[in-house]
């Protein structure tokens, strides 16, 4: 599994696969909680739930120059830090009119459209195919955009040894903090488990020198399941309902007549130990949930294709239920679910920097197969 770096630029190689659980405490079982209170709603001050000291001269981020160095992919593909995987990356310098002003967060003037290159290599272990398939999907904001201006989405084939190159079209920015977030989905067989190897890039954008506060809405959570302090956390689930059991397991796709019905489950990410001993005070973490039916974005709640939720410290996990028009959907289709941990707080604050506490920055995900029919 591989770690990354809070630095721009330096590479993670190895694949991440995400492992839920698909079976929990049976003492919920056949015992409906409700899970959201949607007139019981909050907006969040970033600065506030990090619990973030301003820098000095009021800048936004700690700076390191080490950060930003142009020959970390060469260096990388030459001296790679595990034996296979796959390694990607798309730097400031790879990014015409951006600036790095801290870590995986660069500045840039509002309104400026711009391009980005985005590097991925392939090394193939003995017991591994010896090509991979690899769909990219492009996130701003939670929104899916066109990847190069032009397609939904770009599909890969590369072969051990192999380097490609994207092109990536990034749209302009309104001043303000923004998210940019690459998302490779490797096309492995789908499996009853929802187990899809998952590889997320994510980098803030930071338009313009000043810029208004960051606020959303986010539906906040109730916990069917409540937690004591530091045990441990829950990342994400998909359900067809709330008897804690997976997907249509033994069966892979899900038979569905006019509404796409399912529950997503998640929960409290944090290490609270280690919060406290750096002196931060848990607060309740924002979530973000993104839908896709083969590559495309859908809608998981009412005015937002993104679902946004607030889960308390105390949340195990929740349950989450969605509801999808089934109407111009036919045959048999991938679903795949995203949760994105703090969206649109800048990647500086989140990742913390030298021995301060970084934040959850998963962007981890589920697939499962959908039967809409003939």
């Amino acid at each position: 599994m591989p770690v990354k770096k809070p630095v721009v630029g330096v590479l993670v190689i190895g694949v991440l696969t995400v492992f839920a659980v698909s079976t929990f405490s049976s003492q919920m079982k056949n015992t409906p909680q409700p899970t959201i209170t949607p007139q019981n709603v909050s907006l969040l001050n970033s600065e506030a739930l990090l619990g973030i000291t301003p820098q000095p001269n009021g800048d936004l981020c700690s700076f390191d120059p080490m950060w930003s160095d142009p020959s970390a992919w060469e260096d990388m593909i030459a001296n790679p830090p595990t034996a296979a995987g796959i390694g990607y990356s798309m730097s400031d310098t790879d990014m015409p009119g951006t600036r790095l002003i801290g870590a995986d967060t660069v500045r840039i003037e509002p309104n400026s459209p711009t391009t980005g290159t985005f590097h991925v290599f392939y090394a193939a272990a003995e017991d591994e195919p010896s090509s991979v398939k690899i769909r990219y999907i492009l996130l701003i904001d939670e929104q899916q955009v066109l990847i190069d201006g032009q397609q939904l989405y770009a599909e890969v084939t590369l072969k051990s040894g192999q380097e490609a190159l994207l092109a990536i079209a990034i749209p302009p920015f309104a001043p303000g903090i923004h998210d940019l977030i690459i998302i490779a989905l490797v096309a492995d067989e789908l499996n009853a488990y929802g187990e899809i190897r998952t590889l997320p890039y994510r980098m803030s954008f930071v338009a313009g020198e000043t810029f208004p506060p960051v606020e959303q809405t986010y539906q906040r959570l109730q916990p069917a399941v409540t937690k004591s302090q530091d045990l441990s956390y829950f990342t994400l689930g998909v359900h067809t309902d709330e008897s804690q059991l997976s997907w249509v397991y033994p069966d892979i796709y899900k038979q569905v007549e006019g509404s796409l019905d399912f529950f997503i489950s998640a929960g409290y990410m944090e290490n609270e130990g280690r919060m406290r001993e750096r002196g931060i005070t848990a607060q309740p973490m924002t979530t973000a949930f993104v839908g896709l039916l083969e590559g495309q974005q859908i809608a998981l709640s009412d005015g937002s294709d993104a679902f946004y939720a607030e889960i308390s410290p105390d949340n195990t996990y929740s349950f989450i239920p969605i509801s999808v028009d089934a109407t111009g959907y036919t045959g048999k289709q991938e679903l795949t679910i995203l949760r994105i941990d703090y969206p649109r707080i800048p990647m500086c604050w989140v990742l913390g920097g030298g021995e301060n506490y970084a934040f959850s920055n998963y962007i981890s995900g589920k697939q499962y197969g959908v039967d809409f029919g003939e």
